[in-house]
């Protein structure tokens, strides 16, 4: 009898497969199947991709077990984590576990459950009908097969437009046909109209892909979709890689939001996964937002059918209310909350009976602690980030969470501390004052320790049981409460000031999404940006929602400056203990890059090595190298033969980061 054999992918930084013996116990495996077996001395998780009878020279070592009671990866899963690995040089197996949610025990049914046609009353406007009907075009020719390629199109809608409509539609369309559909949201804990609305609307056909599922719930929707009995996935980032049974239709919904960004290794793009994804299945993919990325606009408007892509513009809402009235305020000083005009507004808003929602995007009590004496603001010792006061005097690094208390009495100098700025916890306590008999919640990363405090909180909303919501930029999206009226904007201009090139683009679609909360049913919304500068060019474009405007001038600044969508970029982020081990490593990515038979002065740029914005993260020195080019697949295979060994560097981390949502 021979013996059979395994090839299996590590979650490590591993670029070859690694040869096991299938012991003579086990059931008939399969490629997909999920085990356990020993590498380096201890027990890690791996994914089988190929079996065969071919015995490897030397010893091999046994599979230990199995993690589940079937395969869990689908071939197309083992395609995408090979194309991953080399897009984003990863390893291929860090790429196909990651896909997966962890092991339990759950045996799928395997009937097919009711699937009622589902039924739409909602009258559609005449931009959604003229939408619908160019995206449903597209769809069957893909449902045809006569699509020659992936289709893209960006669905430019205001707040309020309309989107969901047309995306339950197509997905509606897809199921008619047998085929699956995948939506992807930034924050999925916000969406929960969205998911009552696709519950009522396909019942037993979603399943839910998301973290803040317990972790049985979580692989049980997985293997629903796997084995075909849930054939559309909804969730965050990671649900685009959801085994959905033959997938047509991938949505981005605010697919502008950089969570889709993935800041770990491998660093994906959800979007270019779509993309991938509609490829490999004949699919189309649609990307929805009020404020697109420039890259999208640049794409779908500049370039169009050449690129692939199709534009459609949606400027009114569907229900036919007008957008928001926005005014500029001048913003009141660091050691006061909130403007005079905005608490006037606030108590005009409560006599009515009507909501409010404020956005101040910091959390904490009073962001700034400093040094009367010696004029130095308290740090993070970690992190190159000043410490934000917390309740109950405490102060805390928002980015490793160092925290140590606060005594009012500088450990440099002892001098006095003196506290500067207002975050979200000082901004609930302040309005609590000032409207003692008002019911508000607040939401921001440090309210929302319990699972399911987000979803009760919007639904207290919702319903109306809410007169003030107070928050970070968490809850500038997703919301449609109809009687939300007056939203107030705090330190609207405060992102301009981020060392960043998306810098702008950030600001305008935080300004511009939170504004469109107001105003979405029968009584007009009312907004208020507090601002230092109300002249400034991009408050005044979101003020009046102007996307073209904004995106005229950003475009422009874009290509004068050399960044994208006008080039693609390779930033390299080494982390050492030692700053000078980092910008070592660095320097000589570099002399290898730009010595290489492929490197071309004419297309390439290379920026630095020069220490991170963020100079230090967790303990380490961050120095950073960004590289420009015109020609990203040679630019890969350059840096194909020059990273993958020096990112095992065991005294350096070398990060490697194509198309970096930030630079900080």
């Amino acid at each position: 009898m021979f013996e059979l054999y395994a090839d299996l992918w590590f979650r490590r930084p591993i670029q070859q497969a690694y040869t096991y013996r299938v012991p003579s116990g086990f059931p008939e495996l399969q490629p997909g199947w999920r085990v356990r077996a020993p590498l380096r001395g201890q027990e890690e998780e791996a994914a089988i991709v190929a079996l065969h009878r071919n015995a490897p020279p030397g010893r091999i070592a046994e599979l230990s077990e199995l993690c589940d009671e079937y395969p869990v990866f689908t071939t197309e899963q083992m395609e995408l984590a090979r194309w991953m690995a080399e897009h984003y040089l990863a390893a291929p197996g860090e790429c196909l576990l990651r896909m997966a949610p962890a092991a339990r025990r759950y045996r799928p049914r395997l009937d097919a459950p009711s699937r009622p046609a589902p039924e739409f009353s909602l009258p559609l406007t005449e931009e959604q009908e003229a939408a619908l009907r160019a995206i449903s075009a597209d769809l069957d020719l893909s449902l045809q097969g006569q699509a020659p390629h992936c289709k893209v199109h960006l669905l430019h809608g205001v707040t309020g437009a309309g989107k969901t409509e047309i995306y339950m539609r197509l997905i509606a369309r897809c199921l008619a046909a047998d085929r699956g559909a995948i939506l992807l949201v930034p924050e999925i804990s916000l969406t929960v109209q969205l998911i009552l609305r696709l519950r009522a609307t396909f019942e037993q056909e979603l399943a839910l892909l998301h973290s803040a599922l317990g972790a049985k719930e979580r692989f049980t929707a997985y293997v629903d979709a796997l084995y075909g009995r849930k054939r559309i996935a909804l969730g965050a980032r990671s649900a685009v890689f959801a085994p959905v049974h033959r997938p047509l239709l991938f949505i981005v919904d605010e697919e502008h939001d950089s969570s889709f960004k993935e800041r770990q290794s491998p660093r994906y793009d959800a979007r270019q996964i779509a993309l991938q994804r509609a490829g490999q299945n004949g699919g189309l993919v649609l990307l929805g937002s009020a404020t697109p990325r420039v890259e999208s606009a640049y794409f779908a408007r500049a370039l169009g059918a050449s690129a692939g892509f199709q534009y459609h513009r949606m400027s009114r809402r569907a229900t036919g209310a007008s957008l928001p009235k926005v005014e500029l305020v001048d913003a009141p000083p660091p050691d006061i909350p909130l403007s005079g005009a905005l608490i006037h507004a606030i108590h005009q808003n409560l006599q009515r009976g009507e909501q409010t929602l404020v956005l101040l995007n910091r959390r904490g009590y009073h962001p700034f602690v400093y040094c009367r004496s010696c004029k130095d603001t308290l740090r993070c010792p970690n992190c190159s980030v000043s410490l934000t006061l917390h309740r109950g005097q405490r102060l805390l690094c928002h980015y490793c969470g160092y925290a140590s208390a606060y005594s009012g009495i500088c450990p440099t100098c002892n001098g006095s501390l003196q506290t500067l700025g207002s975050g979200t916890q000082r901004l609930e306590e302040r309005l609590l004052e000032l409207f003692p008999e008002a019911r508000l919640q607040r939401l921001d990363q440090d309210a929302v320790g319990r699972r399911r405090v987000i979803q009760e909180v919007i639904a207290e909303l919702l319903e109306g049981r809410l007169d003030i919501l107070v928050g970070t930029q968490m809850i500038a999206k997703g919301l449609d409460a109809p009687g939300l009226t007056l939203v107030g904007v705090l330190q609207a201009d405060f992102g301009l000031a981020m060392t960043d090139f998306r810098a702008a683009e950030r600001t305008f679609a935080l300004l511009t999404q939170v504004a469109g909360r107001a105003g979405r049913a029968q009584r007009p919304g009312r907004v208020i940006f507090e601002c230092l500068n109300r002249e400034h060019p991009l408050l005044q474009a979101a003020a009046h929602q102007d996307y073209e405007t904004f995106y005229r001038g950003e475009v422009q600044l874009r290509k004068e400056a050399g960044y994208p969508p006008f080039v693609r970029l390779l930033r390299l982020v080494a982390r050492a203990e030692d700053a000078e081990r980092a910008e070592g490593l660095l320097a000589g990515v570099a002399a290898a890059l730009q010595s290489d038979r492929d490197w071309n002065e004419a297309s390439d740029r290379l920026l630095g090595p020069a220490p991170a914005p963020l100079e230090r993260l967790q303990g380490d020195h961050r120095w950073h190298l960004i590289i420009k080019t015109t020609e990203a697949s040679r630019l890969r295979s350059i840096a194909r033969r020059h990273l993958l060994d020096r990112a095992l560097d065991s005294a350096v981390r070398l990060e490697i980061d194509f198309d970096p949502a930030d630079l900080l």
